[in-house]
This record gives structure tokens, C-alpha cells and sequence, in this order.
């Protein structure tokens, strides 16, 4: 997700005329929680609205994921991790292997590459071509706006 939020900041005006960021929309399941479990079109839509009519703030902002860009599991709440789910959540050795979804421009695929360069060669994350991993990332564009789960995850 991080790769992702880097790009998604690419893009924007850097900090010029933030806005407040949007009231959340609760969950339908879990009255008391305002994170969400399911991935959101409304997201997407003032994701888009805000390229469009070019809007102040970042296009991240638009969105009510959990800290703007991150999907919760299910049936968890914003402030807990267990430490043995977290463990298994972590990418081994870092590496973490990726497919590019078919919709993205030429330039989109550059700014992809150039974020993965920079993320390989100035943190411990390594992220490589996906070969026959059972697990790995897909970027892609969609209706629902910028997220990620936070890890690895069987779902991409």
C-alpha cells in the first residue's frame, strides 16, 4: 500500500489547499466501528471526482479507509493486531512479488517502476516480477479508490 500512497503523492499538488478529510461511512455490520472491511465505490468516485475537477488536497484524502488507503480484515478493529496474526502477515525476507493490472497507461507503468526503484533501493522491501509465488500484490485501477490490506495476504 505504501507503493501505492507513493504514487498516489506523485500525482498531487504537495500539501497546497488541504481539505478536511471526508466523514466516514460506518460499516453495516459493526454499528460502532467507522473502518472499513469491504472495499467502498463511493471511495473511487471522489477519487475520481477529485482528478477531474482538480480539488484541493491529496486524492488519498478522498477516501474513508482505515488512515485513508488500508482495508481491515474482517472482524477487526482499527487499534488491534495480534502479534501472532502480524507474523504471519510479514513478507519473508521483504521481497515482496507483484503483477501490474492490464488498465494502466504507459506513463502509469513508468511512475509505477520508478516508486518500485526507489522502494528497493532505499528500504529493506524488495519488490520483484511475480513468478510462480503462491503470494504476491496485484496493482491494478479500480472502482474503489487507493487500499491495500496491510501485509500478505491470500487475496492480493
Amino acid at each position: 500500500c505504501l507503493l501505492i500512497s507513493a504514487i498516489c503523492l506523485l500525482a498531487a499538488v504537495s500539501g497546497q489547499g488541504r481539505t478536511r478529510r471526508p466523514r466516514t461511512t460506518k460499516h453495516p455490520e459493526r454499528p460502532t466501528s467507522t473502518q472499513h472491511t469491504r472495499p467502498d465505490p463511493a471511495a473511487g468516485a471522489r477519487v475520481a471526482e477529485w482528478y477531474e475537477k482538480q480539488l484541493p488536497g491529496l486524492p488519498i484524502e478522498q477516501q474513508n479507509y482505515y488512515q485513508f488507503d488500508v482495508m481491515l480484515p474482517e472482524g477487526k478493529q482499527a487499534n488491534s493486531l495480534p502479534t501472532e496474526t502480524f507474523k504471519t502477515r510479514l513478507w519473508p525476507g521483504g521481497v515482496v512479488p507483484y503483477v501490474f493490472g492490464d488498465e494502466f497507461t504507459e506513463l502509469e507503468t513508468f511512475l509505477f517502476n520508478h516508486a518500485i526503484w526507489q522502494f528497493n533501493t532505499q528500504t529493506c522491501i524488495r519488490f520483484v516480477p511475480r513468478t510462480k509465488e503462491p503470494y504476491y500484490i496485484t496493482l491494478e485501477k479500480g472502482p474503489t479508490g487507493c487500499w491495500s490490506y496491510t501485509g500478505r495476504y491470500t487475496n492480493n
